[in-house]
């Protein structure tokens, strides 16, 4: 009868670790060796009194490479054969989880929680890996096992207790984790065992259970001791505070999916999750109905060890983040375990139960397999591939440069981690390829130094890289060269540029100092500008720049301020001479570790750069750089200063660039004005309604065919309504700054016309033609651009004289007279004021202005306030009649707390943009002042 029934539990257990075994080595060696893998070989190559003190070991202990370093002496370092080490390690942990089953007298528990471990698809992935989690996995059993056996009492337990968590810590951190929750559990199951047992407890009784536990541990951190002072280097600066932290319900529902079904696993993904946890959590009540107190023990074991370090772990993550579900995947010899007695608390008398929750999660399982072995999205990087083709299309003049240390060595023979060292000869007729870590003090000299003698420079990088956040070696290679192409591989992007001969790159060319300072938070030190340097054309017409003008480079030297400080953004903007924006790149604020300025130290300085693209067509002229600085989360603009705090807005102008005429120009075939001597290729019109007095964009890319006597041509815009009468009449060169007469033939020019509608146009549809003329007035063509449709508010010439009229009414520059004011409510502590402002239009304005009521006391302090154009949108002051009429209305709350003594109310009108307030012509003798008083109260 023995026979019969431990011979089936045998099989069992032969076919499953078979079964494991086959699924680990099943496309073990399909994907490249990656970044982690990399890493771990080549320290794991170096002598073994070199290991501990590897600086590329970043947040590991030696561990798991000198065991890897033993391993290779005789297997070898290929994939197969590192990744091999992994697999046995997953199959070992196998009979393990058996053996600590029947430990805590879980048999029942054990075929399942075995089940588990073999079929799991992060345990698999881990296993066809060259890192160090299987061996950690076992060590964590093996601690376990130890623990419960030291504290029932066996003897010399504690000796493999002391050993196993030793070596558990030096293969991996975060095991420590685990530790902790042991140590933990033993201690209140001693306070339990007390309280139980008060009357029959003495003292020499509980330190007699105490002290196996405590030689454990102190054993440990003797076996530890030699490590300890590198480990407080490797963990006291670790994290990465630019992360994210994920809320704790997010947390744990990503260390769920990762436990149970994988990553991978994408579709019907929360579905399958629920799935599993709702079979655990019914199953685990089922168990303690079956078994009740006689189990109770080894489950509060177990959720111990689940619990606690999931959520000590989060508790440092607040402080680190850094996050991936297998840094705290030490819990999942426990996991499976716990998995295991829900599963055999549904077979607990109702055995079709059981079999059906079994095939659900192994099938869901077999889901997550097929998932993480085929989802392309979790596949590695291509870095074999990435190799091949940098060796067919790089040749021995070229330069080869990567940002990221590892795997390319692996793959490509003709590499250096360490750019001051040359990378071997051989192959000759290969380029050399160098990992670049980039300083950005450094990098331009260290281009200048490997790019000599080359042709052209590929740059690869690494979509996980943060080697280069700040854009400094595409800067600089789109500064002095062209770039010629991209590829894309998995997990890499390739970019190559043609460099000129003798090229020396550079950063700071022509830097200036510059204080702008940003919200009280950040300010600007120093702004270098200008366009990337000319090119042969031969180079340009190699390049996929081609015809399109030389990108505008800006280089700003940034210093902490203060403050309360956010995580910025600056948006670097191009603007031509009509004030359009042509170009803008927004970029993350980082310093030199790549942190966002609130982990800036107090008054450092960091350098950041922005590369602007103009568009094919853009015409030669001086440029304005300008500087936006603002919250990402919000989007909302710092207010910037000057040296002397005086306000500046929110886009400051920080430096000019002349930009050239380009060298080389492209063939395009035009589609209208096609016998002109200028003709246009392409004509847009963004907006088909529009508003009187607003203005309306005109974009237009023009082709010169030839000169004329009569140069500079000019273009007409004009509207017509259904009757063929013309209105809001607009007569333009192209390009105001860049007369025809000094384009050259097969010149493409790109223009954007501001037409601005006159505010007196009356509602309704329009068709809009384009017209060419020369100096004489010539008609040389016309182009129909469609529709439009002028759509907006009324204006009004006569209005009630307000309550209170301004004698004489202030004028406001030459745009409006205040005639007086309406006045609704009472200056009063929590009051609500009312202030309805009477305008009449002198004009309207090229700039949209904001009008500001404010209520100050005696030393000038804003007690409310109300900003905004007027009509609150609606009436824009450049779509203001001469003669209107216009009243606009301000709702201003007072404080419940006012100060003593006189309040007045003030009228100001400024631009949104530079916050320069409008002069006004006030009072007896016309007195220029910056705002009108309309009241004050004692």
């Amino acid at each position: 009868m023995t026979t019969f029934r431990s011979n089936p539990t045998r099989v069992f257990y032969l076919t499953l670790l078979l079964l494991a075994f086959g699924l680990r080595l099943w496309r073990i060696d399909v994907q490249d060796i990656w970044w982690d893998e990399a890493r771990n070989i080549d320290v794991a190559l170096r002598p073994l009194t070199a290991i501990p003190r590897a600086p590329e070991l970043d947040i590991h202990p030696p561990g798991y490479f000198l065991l890897l370093h033993l391993w290779m002496k005789g297997a070898g370092h290929t994939a197969f054969a590192t990744r091999f080490l992994s697999a046995w390690f997953g199959v070992l942990l196998i009979p393990l989880l058996v053996v600590l089953a029947r430990r805590l007298r879980i048999s029942a528990a054990a075929p399942f929680a075995a089940l588990y471990a073999a079929l799991s698809p992060f345990l698999i992935g881990e296993a066809q890996e060259t890192r160090m989690y299987t061996l950690a996995f076992v060590l964590v059993t093996l601690t376990g096992l130890f623990f419960w056996r030291t504290l029932q009492g066996r003897a010399r337990a504690w000796v493999g207790l002391g050993m196993s968590m030793a070596l558990a810590v030096l293969t991996h951190y975060s095991t420590a984790f685990v530790l902790v929750a042991l140590y933990l559990y033993a201690l209140l199951f001693l306070l339990f065992r007390m309280r139980v047992r008060l009357l029959a407890t003495s003292p020499s009784e509980i330190l007699r259970a105490l002290r196996p536990l405590v030689a454990a541990g102190l054993l440990s951190l003797v076996l530890f001791l030699p490590q300890a002072p590198r480990a407080y280097e490797q963990i006291a600066p670790y994290g990465n505070p630019n992360l994210v932290v994920p809320s704790f319900l997010a947390y744990l529902g990503q260390l769920w999916h990762a436990y149970t079904v994988g990553m991978a696993l994408e579709e019907n993904a929360i579905l399958y999750d629920a799935i599993i946890l709702a079979l655990s959590l019914v199953g685990l009540g089922l168990w303690l109905l079956k078994w009740g107190q006689r189990r109770i023990t080894p489950l509060t074991f177990l959720l111990t060890a689940c619990l606690v370090p999931v959520f000590l772990y989060y508790v440092v993550l607040i402080e680190r983040a850094t996050f991936a579900p297998r840094y705290i995947s030490f819990v999942l010899p426990f996991l499976a375990l716990l998995l295991g007695m829900a599963l055999a608390g549904w077979w607990r008398g109702q055995r079709w139960l059981g079999l059906g929750g079994t095939v659900v999660v192994v099938l869901l399982l077999a889901q997550g397999i097929y998932a993480d072995q085929f989802n392309p999205k979790y596949f590695r990087e291509d870095t074999s591939g990435l190799a091949r083709w940098l060796m067919e299309n790089a040749r021995a003049d070229d330069l080869v440069l990567i940002d990221v240390p590892y795997p390319l060595g692996f793959y490509y023979p003709r590499y250096s981690r360490d750019p001051e060292q040359p990378p071997p000869s051989d192959p000759a007729h290969l380029a050399p390829a160098y990992y670049l870590f980039v300083d950005i003090h450094r990098v331009a000299e260290q281009l200048t130094r490997l790019a000599a003698g080359k042709r052209r420079v590929f740059w690869v990088q690494w979509f996980k890289s943060d080697t280069d956040p700040r854009g400094v070696v595409e800067t600089l290679l789109r500064a002095y060269g062209a770039h010629e192409g991209r590829r894309a591989f998995r997990g890499y992007t390739v970019d190559w540029y043609r460099i000129p001969p003798g090229v020396e790159f550079r950063l700071d060319e022509g830097a200036k100092p510059v204080r702008v300072m940003f919200g009280g938070q950040v300010a600007t030190v120093a702004v270098a500008a200008g366009q990337a340097a000319p090119l042969p054309a031969d180079i340009l017409r190699a390049s996929d720049e081609g015809p399109a003008p030389r990108p505008v480079w800006v280089a700003v030297d940034w210093q902490r301020a203060g403050g309360d400080l956010l995580p910025l953004k600056v948006s670097a903007r191009l603007w031509d001479p009509l004030g359009q924006m042509v170009a803008q790149d927004d970029r993350r604020l980082l310093n030199d570790r790549h942190l966002a300025l609130p982990y800036w130290e107090e008054g450092e300085r960091a350098r950041n750069v922005y590369l602007l693209r103009l568009p094919p067509g853009t015409p030669p002229g001086a440029y304005t750089v300008t500087l936006r600085v603002y919250d990402p989360g919000t989007l909302s603009p710092l207010l910037a200063q000057d040296e002397q705090g005086k306000p500046l807005g929110t886009d400051v102008t920080v430096a000019t660039v002349r930009v050239r005429k380009p060298r080389v120009f492209p063939r395009l075939t035009p589609t209208a004005l096609v016998d002109a001597p200028i003709a246009l290729v392409e004509y847009n019109v963004p907006a088909r309604e529009v508003a009187p007095g607003a203005t309306l964009p005109i974009h237009l890319l023009w082709v010169k065919q030839a000169s004329t006597a009569e140069d500079p041509l000019r273009v007409a815009l004009v509207l017509v309504d259904e009757r063929g009468q013309p209105y809001s009449f607009m007569d333009i060169w192209p390009v105001p700054w860049y007369p025809t007469h000094q384009w050259g033939v097969g010149e493409v020019v790109r223009s954007v016309i501001p037409w601005r509608i006159a505010p007196d146009t009356p509602n309704g549809e329009y068709q809009a033609y384009l017209q060419l003329v020369d100096q004489s007035d010539n008609l040389l063509g016309q182009v129909g651009l469609g529709l439009i449709t002028v759509k907006g508010r009324s204006h009004r010439f006569e209005a009630p004289p307000p309550e209170h009229v301004l004698s004489p009414p202030p004028q406001f520059d030459d745009i409006a007279l205040l005639l007086g004011y309406d006045v609704d409510g009472e200056i009063a502590p929590g009051a609500r004021l009312t202030i309805t402002l009477t305008w009449k239009a002198l004009t309207s304005s090229q700039a949209n202005y904001k009008v500001s009521v404010q209520v100050l006391d005696a030393a000038n302090q804003v007690l409310a306030q109300e900003d905004h154009i007027p009509l609150r949108g609606e009436a824009p002051t450049t779509s203001w009649l001469s003669g209107e009429i216009l009243r606009d209305r301000f709702d201003l709350t007072l404080p419940a707390q006012l100060p003593p003594g006189p309040k007045r109310v003030i009228v100001s009108m400024y631009d949104e943009n530079t916050l320069a307030r409008v002069p006004v012509m006030s009072g007896e003798g016309a007195r220029l002042t910056d705002y009108v008083e309309l009241f004050r109260v004692p």
